[in-house]
């Protein structure tokens, strides 16, 4: 075999390797494509049960507070319209504790890593150490 003829079967080789790289790269997008409107659908079915959730829930915690009011009402043996501003007070209370502390959680301060930090500023020293002592 001539090395022209070497020449012209590796560039051969070289064409088909890359085509066939080229289908199965078509074939991944493809497939990532179908997996990625799959997982879209899960997630708005996921969405939708949530809101459901939420809901529901909404309407369970109506109800209770309903029940409250009226216990507060007989057992206290005030009218139903004080027993809500009663319940209505306390709840706004429980409300403006948890919105507080979810706010400070949600601080940029208390959001940081400390721990790592702490290591970046532990390993900068070390490395200062070694190249000055």
């Amino acid at each position: 075999m001539t090395e022209r003829q070497e020449t012209a079967e590796n560039g051969s080789i070289v064409i088909q390797v890359l085509a066939q790289l080229s289908g199965l790269l078509r074939k991944e997008v493809e497939l990532a494509r179908a997996e990625t409107a799959e997982k879209i659908a899960q997630a708005g079915i996921a969405i939708a049960l949530l809101v459901f959730a939420a809901i529901t829930t909404l309407v369970g915690l109506n109800v209770l507070a309903a029940a409250i009011v009226a216990g507060i009402s007989e057992g206290l043996d005030i009218s139903e319209g004080w027993s809500a501003v009663i319940f209505s007070f306390a709840a706004l209370l429980l409300a403006t504790g948890f919105g507080l502390k979810g706010l400070h959680r949600l601080k940029p301060e208390n959001l940081l890593p400390e721990r790592t930090g702490e290591n970046i500023r532990k390993d900068a020293e070390l490395l200062k150490e070694k190249i000055h002592g």
